[in-house]
């Protein structure tokens, strides 16, 4: 007899936004919910995203979508990746990895990194060590005690722009090649980890 005809399968429902904020951000690139503070923060170049201006900011929102601070923390230049650990929160700035209070919004450390040329993303270990990708020098650096140094780099990095810590691995976001002036490469990244 003949097979039956396999059903259709209804699509999966299309998610919809929960809700929407644009009031006090300019230039988005990272969002962060950080849990024990309930709060989420959102990283704003506002200017270009390797300008020295000052523009740049993280705005505090709460988990309803309510701007609680559009200037949280003020006086930095373009700001990207974003993550916590014991009480502060950590941004990519061009080439210093800044430590901002969450309770205050207070910048409390700057760690400026030799050799920087443009720091992108922030993932943070329990233990407080900060590791940041540094996606056109194809580095990572592992930041702890207010000292860099340099964690992985060369080819295997894969631009690196993406970072996760999950137990013990790092999940790194690779761009692929070289990136091009419009951020395009000939050979994708991948999705990998690192012990």
């Amino acid at each position: 007899a003949p097979a039956p005809a396999p059903q259709a399968q209804a699509a999966p429902p299309v998610p919809q936004a929960m809700w929407t904020v644009t009031d006090g951000i300019k230039t988005p690139e990272s969002v962060y919910y950080d849990e024990p503070s309930g709060f989420i923060f959102a990283s704003q170049i506002d200017g270009a995203p390797d300008g020295r201006d000052g523009n740049g900011r993280i705005v505090k929102l709460d988990t309803s979508g309510k701007v609680v601070s559009a200037t949280f923390t003020t006086g930095l230049n373009a700001p990207k990746g974003l993550r916590a650990v014991n009480g502060t929160l950590w941004t990519a700035d061009l080439d210093e990895l800044v430590g901002i209070d969450i309770k205050t919004g207070k910048i409390t450390s700057r760690v400026k990194i030799a050799g920087a040329k443009g720091l992108n993303d922030v993932a943070t270990a329990p233990d407080g060590t900060v590791y940041v990708s540094d996606m056109p020098a194809n580095k990572i650096y592992a930041v702890k005690g207010g000292k860099a140094e340099v964690f992985l780099e060369g080819d295997q990095v894969e631009h690196a722009n993406g970072l996760l810590v999950d137990g013990n691995r790092l999940i790194v976001g690779g761009w692929g090649s070289e990136p091009k002036a419009d951020f395009s490469t000939d050979v994708p990244g991948h999705l990998f980890a690192v012990d």
